[in-house]
């Protein structure tokens, strides 16, 4: 009986010793994730500021809407949501597209996305797939850094950034900046109803996030 208790004692020991080698090791591991996440998503910066610059939008300039049922029920690629109710993406980098000279209308690239495997599974824009799903004549690139001055000088080069903020429900909502005024950017919004360009301080406080779409 005593040579039992002793070994149901070690078992118990070396049970207790993995549980929290496992718990180390799970800390561990998110203690990395956190940090690489924080690492690869740069602090936000105001939806104003940078260098007072006049670069008025064109007043013909392409803008699509979400709601446009030539494209609204189309089914993105990954999850299979419909472009109006999560292709604000989309209809970002196909206006900055189309700013530049490559007019495509959301449901060409989508399409050319979803045939170019350019959706990750949570049906996200894979950046690098924009290029071919554009037959080469963009692309999207993405910065080190998140700042003001960059923004500008994408603008100056006449480049289209388009720029991610957050929605008061937490998601997440592209918009190309096509102008500047002063210090306040210029986008159109594809969740508007009608086509208008408005200050971008007019939807958020802050930019989290920033791409490049380029000519090639």
């Amino acid at each position: 009986m005593a040579q039992e208790g002793k070994r149901q004692t070690h078992m118990a020991k070396r049970t207790t010793k993995q549980l929290v080698l496992l718990l180390v090791v799970g800390l561990a591991f998110c203690l990395i994730w956190w940090r690489d996440r924080r690492r690869a998503a740069p602090e936000p910066i105001p939806s104003s500021g940078g260098a007072a610059l006049h670069l008025p939008a064109a007043s013909d300039g392409v803008h699509f809407l979400q709601g446009d049922p030539r494209w609204a029920s189309d089914a993105i690629g990954g999850s299979c949501e419909p472009l109006a109710a999560v292709g604000c993406t989309v209809y970002a980098v196909a206006m900055g597209a189309s700013q530049l000279g490559c007019e495509m209308t959301p449901k060409e690239l989508n399409a050319n996305l979803v045939q170019g495997s350019g959706y990750t599974r949570q049906g996200w824009i894979i950046w690098s797939k924009v290029r071919p799903a554009s037959q080469d004549r963009i692309r999207v690139r993405v910065p080190a850094r998140l700042t003001h001055a960059e923004i500008d000088q994408s603008l100056q080069a006449g480049g289209v950034p388009i720029v991610k903020s957050y929605l008061p429900s937490g998601i997440s909502h592209w918009v190309p900046i096509v102008g500047k005024d002063g210090t306040d950017y210029l986008i159109r919004d594809s969740m508007d109803l009608e086509t208008q360009v408005v200050p971008l301080t007019k939807r958020t406080a802050a930019i989290a996030s920033v791409r490049y779409v380029e000519k090639r």
